[in-house]
């Protein structure tokens, strides 16, 4: 029987919605467009179930397989590109949404907007799964490259972490950024976050960056309490270190391509080093993208749960053709049927296999979890284990106990000084990172969001090590060498 491989882990899953359109994404071909021309690559088996992702084995092998080729052929860089440009296309819908009022609007102007957002958030992640796919041999393919040319090992991770930094600034180091131009203002001034001076700049910070705090359809824009205890815990020298670190990241793109001259990157492999920048920044930049299209359509979606009785959990775990068919028809949905969108939002499963979508949930959701369970491998047995090795995403060395971080509602948890061990970060964990003194991933390449917003946030940070969130213990006193790549358990 072939097996399922779990690719990525946020320990909750998405709003049926989300997953309903991304199926949508997937079996429209949005993916084999990427490619180019006529091209058609349509996944036959994945999964979201678990609070997991998952492909098997013979979809990953297909998938890389394509974007080897494509990158023989040099077409990574512009797949890259093209999926910044898609992110740009939904952010000016998003305004145009924005600008919209629906409130008291007819069935049929809801609809209208709904579908524009819709529409948009399907073709939105058509480029999705490269980079996760691309993780698995660029980055090395250009680390081995560099290792020939640079025989010490200090040497090649410095080169190798320039090289691998973005072009562009992310909207995380943009945000930053003007967290600290604030906090450096009301400091030197002398002036209270919480006075009036404070609260205005704050309310401009926010115009710009409060979908930062969402995650796609779930948590909740930043407000005005978060961004004054963000900016609470800095001092006056620590906004000053941060802000000249800031300013050291915004040179990176100069350092790399220095380094790309000084060891005469040929074509081919300047190409593969710009296609790791691009997919590094535009993973990242979809992310922020897609949280500002729902930060932007969230008053359409709020007017539709609340003309039809809903929640917003409860209408986001709806399908496409539910809402719209509620819309069509300008009826209540029975209580039967809302009674099952809050057992889909308790928990659900999407299946794609051989182009058929299954959504399970309920009864049906608790077989299938049970045949997945009898399929497991029991590793109980397995010696402890006193060191991890992973990828080193960020150079330093911390040490501090570890906070287990398996869904966003373990953020809180975060202290300054912890040690942050989670599956994989997301946007809405930067608050909570901010306070950490390292970062420790179970997934992950040089392209994930950890690795990027831990080079923002200046810490040091080991990602796919596999098995972090299940050997390190909560409280546990770790040392994170990101130098090395290694994570060892002290106590």
């Amino acid at each position: 029987m072939e097996q399922w491989v779990e690719i990525a882990r946020r320990g909750e899953n998405h709003h049926v919605l989300y997953l309903d359109l991304m199926m949508q994404t997937f079996t429209g071909n949005r993916i084999g467009r990427t490619f180019g021309g006529d091209f058609s690559y349509v996944p036959s088996r994945y999964r979201q179930f678990a609070g997991a992702r998952w492909f098997s084995t013979e979809e990953i092998d297909k998938y890389v397989s394509l974007l080897r080729k494509a990158s023989s052929q040099g077409k990574v860089l512009q797949m890259g590109v093209a999926w910044e440009m898609q992110c740009e296309k939904a952010r000016v819908a998003a305004k145009e949404l924005k600008k919209t009022s629906f409130s008291g609007a007819s069935p049929a102007k809801l609809l209208e907007g709904f579908n524009v957002f819709c529409d948009y958030a399907v073709d939105h992640w058509g480029h999705a799964y490269h980079y996760l796919m691309l993780n698995k041999f660029l980055p090395d393919e250009v680390a081995a490259e560099i290792v020939k040319r640079v025989p010490d090992a200090a040497r090649q991770s410095e080169y190798l972490q320039a090289l691998f930094s973005t072009e562009k600034p992310t909207e995380i180091r943009r945000e930053n950024a003007s967290l600290l131009k604030i906090a450096e203002t009301l400091l030197k001034q002398g002036k209270s976050v919480r006075s009036p001076e404070g609260q205005k700049l704050i309310e401009y910070h926010l115009a710009k960056f409060a979908h930062l705090g969402r995650y796609y359809l779930r948590s909740k824009p930043y407000s005005q309490s978060d961004i004054v205890a963000r900016i609470s815990r800095l001092s006056l020298e620590e906004v000053v270190r941060k802000t000249a670190e800031l300013e050291q990241q915004a040179k990176a793109p100069e350092v790399s391509r220095k380094i790309i001259g000084e060891l005469k990157l040929d074509d081919e492999l300047k190409q593969k080093v710009f296609a790791v920048k691009q997919f590094a920044f535009a993973a990242n930049y979809a992310d922020e993208s897609y949280s500002f299209l729902v930060e932007c359509v969230s008053p359409l979606l709020h007017e539709i749960a609340s003309r039809y009785g809903l929640t917003w959990d409860e209408l986001c775990s709806m399908q496409r053709s539910e809402i719209t068919a509620m819309l069509l028809k300008d009826e209540m949905p029975s209580k039967e049927m809302v009674e099952v969108f809050r057992q889909r939002f308790a928990d659900h499963a999407i299946i794609l296999e051989d182009g058929k979508v299954r959504l399970l949930w309920g009864e049906a959701l608790k077989k299938y979890a049970a045949e997945q369970e009898a399929l497991k491998v029991d590793a109980s047995s397995a010696a402890p284990v006193r060191q991890l090795k992973g990828l080193a995403a960020a150079p330093g060395k911390a040490s501090g106990p570890a906070v287990i971080i398996l869904s966003s509602k373990d953020l809180t948890k975060v202290k300054k000084g912890d040690v942050v061990v989670a599956s994989m970060t997301t946007p809405e964990f930067v608050p909570a990172l901010e306070k950490a003194c390292a970062i420790v991933t179970d997934e992950g390449g040089i392209l994930c969001h950890a690795a990027i917003v831990s080079r923002e946030l200046q810490i040091p940070c080991v990602v796919g090590t596999r098995v972090a969130t299940k050997l390190i213990k909560e409280g546990a006193m770790v040392e994170v060498d990101a130098n090395k790549g290694r994570v060892t358990i002290l106590d």
